[in-house]
């Protein structure tokens, strides 16, 4: 049946001849048009399914990136408008220390936090809580006392310098971080 199939397509091909359609025609049975409609109906389906979902994929990974730099430009604006504002500190990180250990001496605990650098979260919450409950425990003025004894320890490069605590017997007590805000240029205690 094929052999005869190809026969009949070649002459009709090659010299267009009408009288073989007609036997192409019969020789094709309801059946198997059908059969061999949907196997192509299937056939250009897949196909157009396989190229529509790996363009689809690669228009959402695209859309995906864009979202993603959008997101990391918002990010990136908001960090710098809150280093923009965060203007509590000094020029140097001895001023810095000084206004921290003045806060401390008038018990404002809200002032003090804010010569502390924002966390992660663009926030110093953890500072205030801290300080809070030094206050609670009425240890303000001794912590105040022994930040004033601070000393330069070392610079750990331009824009990270260390002050150091001692006790009594010039064994270290505490470590005091400053960092250089960027934006705004004044120097922030990082950590403790």
């Amino acid at each position: 049946m094929f052999a005869r199939l190809g026969i009949i397509c070649w002459k009709l091909i090659l010299f267009n001849i009408e009288a073989d359609i007609m036997s192409l025609l019969n020789l094709l049975n309801k059946k198997f048009l059908i059969i061999f409609c949907g196997f192509l109906f299937l056939l250009f389906a897949g196909a157009g399914i396989f190229w529509f979902s790996g363009g689809y994929a690669k228009w959402q990974a695209s859309k995906s990136a864009e979202q993603k730099v959008k997101q990391a430009e918002e990010v990136q604006a908001r960090v710098e408008e809150a280093y923009r504002n965060d203007t509590y500190g000094g020029k140097t990180p001895q001023e810095t220390l000084d206004m921290f250990v003045a806060a401390l001496r008038a018990g404002d605990v809200d002032l003090a936090s804010k010569y502390f650098a924002l966390d992660d979260n663009l926030e110093r919450g953890k500072w205030l809580s801290y300080l809070q409950e030094i206050k609670n425990k009425n240890l303000l003025i001794q912590m105040a006392e022994d930040f004033s004894r601070a000393e330069f320890y070392k610079k750990i490069y331009e824009a990270n310098q260390q002050f150091i605590i001692y006790n009594s017997d010039r064994t270290d007590s505490l470590i005091i971080n400053f960092s250089l805000n960027p934006i705004s240029k004044i120097w922030k205690i990082e950590s403790l």
